[in-house]
Order: C-alpha cells, then sequence, then structure tokens
C-alpha cells in the first residue's frame, strides 16, 4: 500500500544513498524550487552559487504517473515535442539543437517537477510537506487533460509507488549548462479499470497531439537490444564513460556541431512514424502504437530511463495482482 510514509522513506534513502556524488555546478534559480541534502529541507527564492565541493548539495524533485491499460499490454505514453511556444507552438523542422532538459522528440510516461503551490498536504504530525503523489497526479491532469475528466468513464487501480532515483547522469544538462541540479525521480504506477481499455487522450501542456498507448512488445524490444546500456545508465558511472554515452550515434541523433543529442522531429521517430501510424490507422486507432517486428526502434525514440521505469512498474504490479 502507498502510503506517505513509504514514499517519505523511500524517497529518504535514494537521497542518501545519492547524497555522497551529488553534482552542483553554476547558481541555483530563484523562480525554482529545490531540496537540501540530506535532509530534504525546501528552498525557495535562492540565488546561492555552487559547486561540487559545496558544504550542502540540492536537487529537484519530479513525479512520473505511469498508467497501464486493463490487460497492461499497453503504457500511456505522450511525445515530447520540439514546438516553438512562442510561435503558437508550431513543430518546425528546423527545431534541431538540443533542450534544456535532455533532448526533444521522445515519448516519455506524464510527468514533471514538483510545485510547491499545489503539490503540499498534512502530515501525520500535521505540518504541511511535500506531496509527490499529488504532484503525478498533477502532471498526469496537465499532460493528459481530458483523462481525468468527469466524462472519461475511467477509473483507476489504487496506485503503487514504485521507485526513487537520484541520478546525477541522467539528462545531457550535467554536460552543456552552467547551472546544473540534478533530479530525484519518483515514479508512481496505477492501472484502467474498465471499460475502455483505449480511452483517446489529448496530449497537451508540453505534450504533443494525442497521447499513444504504447506497446509494451515495443519497450521490451527497446530493452533487449539496448539492455547492457540501460543496465549501465542506472548504475553510478564517471565522467567520461557518461560522455562517451551521449556522444554515442547508437544512442542518439547528433548536432553535427556539437555532437551531443539533438531534438528528434516526429517524423524521426520510429515508434511513432507516418508508416507506423498508417498502419494502426486501419484500425481506426493511430493513438495505439502496436509491436512491428519490422521496425527498427531506437533508444533515442524513449526519454532516457523511461524504458527501465515501465519495465519496473509492470513487474511490480504484476507481482502485487499475484499475491491478491
Amino acid at each position: 500500500m502507498t502510503t506517505p510514509a513509504l514514499i517519505t522513506a523511500r524517497v529518504q534513502n535514494a537521497v542518501n544513498v545519492a547524497t555522497p556524488s551529488l553534482k552542483n555546478r553554476g547558481k541555483l534559480n530563484k523562480n525554482f524550487v529545490y531540496f537540501e541534502a540530506p535532509s530534504r529541507t525546501m528552498v525557495r527564492n535562492s540565488e546561492e552559487v555552487l559547486s561540487d565541493h559545496s558544504k550542502t548539495k540540492y536537487y529537484t524533485v519530479a513525479a512520473d504517473m505511469l498508467v497501464f491499460n486493463a490487460p497492461r499490454s499497453h503504457i500511456l505514453m505522450i511525445f515530447r515535442c520540439p514546438h516553438n511556444k512562442l510561435e503558437g507552438r508550431k513543430c518546425a523542422n528546423n527545431v534541431l539543437d538540443q533542450s534544456s532538459f535532455q533532448y526533444k522528440g521522445y515519448l516519455a510516461t506524464p510527468g514533471g517537477f514538483f510545485d510547491p503551490a499545489t503539490d503540499i498536504s498534512q502530515g501525520e504530525d500535521g505540518k504541511q510537506t511535500p506531496d509527490f503523489l499529488r504532484s503525478a497526479f498533477r502532471e498526469l491532469d496537465e499532460e493528459c487533460t481530458n483523462l481525468l475528466s468527469s466524462d472519461s468513464r475511467v477509473s483507476f487501480s489504487p496506485v503503487s509507488f514504485i521507485t526513487a532515483r537520484l541520478n546525477n547522469f541522467r539528462d545531457i544538462r550535467w554536460l552543456t549548462s552552467t547551472n546544473y541540479v540534478p533530479t530525484l525521480a519518483t515514479q508512481f504506477a496505477t492501472t484502467l479499470i474498465g471499460p475502455n481499455s483505449f480511452p483517446r487522450v489529448v496530449g497537451s501542456d508540453d505534450a504533443c497531439g494525442v497521447a499513444y498507448w504504447v506497446d509494451l512488445k515495443i519497450i521490451n524490444a527497446v530493452y533487449e537490444k539496448h539492455k547492457q546500456t540501460f543496465d549501465l545508465f542506472n548504475s553510478q558511472f564517471d565522467e567520461d564513460t557518461f560522455e562517451k554515452f551521449v556522444k554515442n550515434p547508437a544512442h542518439f541523433v547528433l548536432n553535427e556541431k556539437t555532437q551531443l543529442p539533438r531534438n528528434k522531429l516526429k517524423t524521426e521517430n520510429v515508434a511513432i512514424s507516418s508508416s507506423a501510424l498508417r498502419r494502426n490507422e486501419s484500425s481506426g486507432r493511430e493513438d495505439v502504437l502496436n509491436f512491428d517486428p519490422e521496425d527498427d526502434y531506437q533508444f533515442s525514440d524513449f526519454a532516457f530511463d523511461h524504458v527501465v521505469n515501465i519495465l519496473e512498474a509492470k513487474k511490480f504490479l504484476d507481482a502485487a495482482a499475484e499475491q491478491e
């Protein structure tokens, strides 16, 4: 059962494990919210100058909500598009350089950063405390607008807390930005309860177009193809290893000038390419992406660590169901 106490304990453990090797550079952004390690004290309105040798280390927190369809054969994912928000969110063909967070053009589970304005609840001691489960549901509602609305006619199984992982190397800002604070990623998971296994979901906020129901066979295929990379990425490795990882064309489409990962357009994402959509349009559901053994799914079709998160959540939920 997912309880506030369980979430707090798992988050604290993840912070404790990562604190000795936390990377901090530049200075804090006064408009953003950070947490001190290992105390988890919330810090706001600060522009403290940082370094890897600072006495106090900081991190941010993000929360993902992994939504499986009723038989857990597909996972809900959004396309994080390289659209230009200043030009009416137009998906321009000339958008090629990396974004501030990872890169764009990949499929991801709905999620985003903790917001202190909304993601707070009252703890058992009566004090206000960060509520990362609330963060996950808020992000799901923002990025998949109609899924939680009253007319969507879906309900959910009880939410399970899957994991909290603080990885210094989960995004390319570590190589490209003068300001860097790592992110503690928390994952929650739930399963839809009928009658509709594949409700149509609108992609909103920084998601583009429809949201997709992605076949778990696709996720498994990507994992098996890049198993060694995924297993290495979930361990603590050194700076040289990370630099080789992000500059490897077998993993990413690279910017010709910087030789770092660049944004991918929707037409470059194999999992949702035009050919894949055409095959699924024959059934009337272009938003349901089924596995095709002829497709060469790419590592960069998906956000860095989401493939592993999905498989971990699926294993957890299946094991829990067997015990019921």
